[in-house]
């Protein structure tokens, strides 16, 4: 089987503030940035519906799935997209990191104003029966223990699926984390389950428009996966990045 290539995005919602680095500015270099690089999947996050209705309406080969974090579905979404010709679409679910998981909106006590979801989706490569599950997230950006809260949600979740049907996995998004945090220990120490990080050589994603470099943005793996190498879209344009976060892409392969 052909290496497949993941992304984990975080496009930077639309604000006016970023000048000439707003949204509608950087669109076409998004655009050049995804047909080039040509990724198979795709996991954003900030992205507002007027943004997700744009990367319907550009990305045609793309297969779009995602729901807006507020209580009314709406506002930023972590939408993931995938290859129509690539894959068969087994499945789609969306959770609120909280104790409620499935009240929309619902978050921690302990939490910034943002709802924060987990996208889960279900794929099968063409041709093959080697389905796999990816699931996207996008962490609280102010309390650390909500980001512990939703880590450990997200591995719950895993387990329980698992429990349903075993399957390889992949967990990617911005998980406002470093490191050396908390956050990431509790991925790399699951008891019940052993992660791969196949963004490991990556040493820095999030630079608020070339202000400041850390790494905040991941793609690990568990199960039946083999990492074959990453790769950072680092480009700029007189001053126009692709977002406040350098896209991360991992090459991986179905073993």
């Amino acid at each position: 089987m052909e290496n497949l290539k993941i992304c984990s995005y975080n496009l930077r919602y639309e604000e006016r503030g970023d000048g000439k680095n707003m949204f509608s500015y950087r669109s076409m270099y998004i655009r050049d940035a995804i047909r080039r690089e040509s990724p198979d999947i795709i996991g954003f996050q900030e992205v507002l519906p007027h943004m997700q209705n744009w990367l319907r309406d550009t990305f045609p080969e793309y297969i779009t799935v995602g729901c807006g974090r507020g209580s009314n579905y709406q506002g930023e979404s972590n939408p993931v997209l995938f290859k129509k010709d690539k894959f068969a679409f087994l499945g789609f679910d969306v959770f609120w990191l909280s104790p409620t998981p499935f009240i929309p909106g619902s978050r921690y006590e302990e939490q910034s104003d943002c709802p924060r979801i987990c996208t889960v989706i279900t794929l099968n490569p063409v041709g093959k029966v080697k389905p796999f599950r990816v699931y996207n997230t996008h962490l609280d950006h102010v309390s650390d223990e909500a980001r512990k809260q939703g880590i450990r949600a997200i591995l719950a979740r895993m387990d329980e699926d698992d429990k349903r049907m075993p399957l390889p996995n992949l967990l990617l998004g911005d998980l406002n984390a470093e490191p050396d945090s908390d956050t990431i220990r509790f991925i790399n120490e699951c008891e019940s389950r052993s992660f791969t990080e196949l963004t490991a050589d990556i040493k820095g994603s999030y630079h608020g428009y070339g202000h400041c470099f850390s790494k905040i943005d991941y793609v690990f793996a568990s199960g039946d996966i083999k990492g074959h190498g990453s790769k950072l879209w680092d480009e700029c344009h007189d001053g126009v990045y692709l977002s406040d976060h350098y896209p991360v892409c991992a090459e991986f392969e179905l073993v």
